[in-house]
């Protein structure tokens, strides 16, 4: 079984994204915490100008249970363990958002018409653990942004639709200045792309990714707004899924009460069949939510998500369990609540999140004897986070996974077990924003 699309679909822009959308929509709140802007460079016949960005740095120690014997080394946490079956790693990677450099270029071409141009690129401070390789850069933005009194178009690579709300809420309650979990703990070769965290993704959350797109949204009315768009459809190759007939179609439904409330509904399809078998056709479907409260210095919300054909970590990621072996597409979903209390410039938060991965009819009925995986994700976190200055946060986060996988045949006795991991990930680092 191939390893090389496991998570490769985005290690770095798990914390991108959080950062595109602070910095694109309005947030719930961050108290007294420095929040992204943009420093202007220029202004030169009508054109202005910007650039914004991040640099952090964490030193990232794990601690816990080596995988299962039973298990595929891309489930749960692969790491190379000691004499006693424990691993321990110690890394030093960027946070769950990387570091970025963006440039923002807004024009006024009308009363009511604004031109916007984004380009930002994101990279990270570690990679492969090759004291010879230099970490990847990543293109995250790119895009083209037309606003009126009719709405906007944006056209271009970001961020997508289905489940943004949910990293959002992860980005604004917790893990905006903190790590999480950090994606993985050696880095398997075949990756493309940074390394940096995941937060709770992968535990109650899917990650939305980056992709080329189309998106429309409207004018908000009364505290809603709808955005809907077409993006660019994604193979799912370690099943055999390479054709890709239409463009995915994702949308999202918003309502905001500025500074006190924020709730989203999303929504994902996407058309995949084989190319060797022009009688497979399935479809991704994918639905998610999530919604958030500010009450004086108290933050709290949920999340969410349900569907077929999504994946562990991102919709449509390139992972073994897409499908089983006849190509039945398996059904995941997941829930994550959290809160936090601000007190100046400090804020202490934490989180629960688990994702379930359901087996199907055509799964064993009984133990696995050979591609199991985990039938539930769990992930318990908290962290505390202090301002310095006026652009510098500290932080210390604490992220707690528990992978319990389907009932298994123990290859020495033959007799049935429940192979379970517990890893607990303790992470220390800075962020300076500008």
């Amino acid at each position: 079984m191939k390893s090389s699309g496991i998570r490769s679909f985005s290690l770095g822009a798990f914390a991108s994204l959080a950062a595109s959308a602070a910095l694109l929509t309005p947030a719930t709140a961050r108290a007294d915490l420095p929040v992204p802007g943009e420093l202007s460079l220029a202004k030169v016949k009508g054109w202005e100008l910007a650039f914004d960005g991040r640099i952090s740095t964490f030193l990232s120690v794990s601690r816990g249970d080596k995988q299962p014997a039973t298990t595929a080394l891309w489930q749960g946490i692969q790491d190379y363990p000691d004499a006693n079956g424990n691993i321990t790693d110690s890394r030093l990677r960027s946070g769950f958002v990387s570091n970025v450099f963006g440039w923002t270029l807004r024009k006024q071409v009308r009363d009511d018409t604004v031109i916007t141009g984004r380009f930002a690129i994101w990279g990270n401070v570690s990679q492969q653990r090759d004291k010879t390789i230099a970490p990847a850069l990543d293109m995250r933005e790119v895009y083209l942004k037309v606003e009126g009194p009719w709405g906007a178009v944006l056209a271009g690579r970001n961020m997508g639709l289905f489940g943004r709300g949910g990293i959002n809420l992860d980005y604004d309650i917790e893990h905006a200045y903190g790590l999480g979990h950090p994606c993985l703990v050696i880095n398997l070769s075949g990756l493309s792309g940074p390394i940096a965290a995941c937060g709770h993704v992968g535990h109650g959350i899917l990650f939305p990714a980056f992709n080329a797109q189309i998106t429309y949204n409207t004018p908000q009315f009364a505290g809603f707004q709808f955005s809907a768009g077409i993006f660019d459809p994604a193979a799912v190759q370690e099943r055999s899924f390479d054709r890709t007939p239409y463009p995915r179609v994702e949308g999202e439904l918003s309502f905001k009460v500025p500074k006190y409330f924020h709730a989203e509904i999303s929504g994902s399809w996407q058309r995949l069949g084989q190319d060797d078998n022009l009688q497979i056709n399935v479809d991704s479907l994918g639905f998610a939510y999530a919604a958030g409260v500010t009450l004086g210095p108290v933050q709290f919300g949920g999340a969410g998500f349900t569907g077929q054909g999504l994946g562990i970590y991102s919709a449509l990621e390139n992972y073994p369990i897409f499908s089983d072996d006849k190509f039945v597409l398996r059904h995941q979903s997941g829930y994550l609540g959290m809160a936090a209390v601000n007190f100046g410039s400090t804020k202490i938060a934490g989180g629960v999140g688990e994702t379930l991965i359901s087996k199907t009819a055509n799964d064993p009925p009984g133990a696995f004897s050979a591609l199991n995986f985990p039938r539930t994700q769990l992930g318990i976190s908290a962290g505390i986070y202090q301002g310095v200055f006026d652009n510098l946060v500290l932080g210390l986060d604490v992220f707690r996974a528990t992978y319990t996988f389907n009932v298994a045949i123990d290859p020495n006795t033959m007799a049935e077990f429940t192979p379970t991991q517990t890893v607990t990930f303790i992470n220390a680092g800075s962020t300076l924003i500008f």
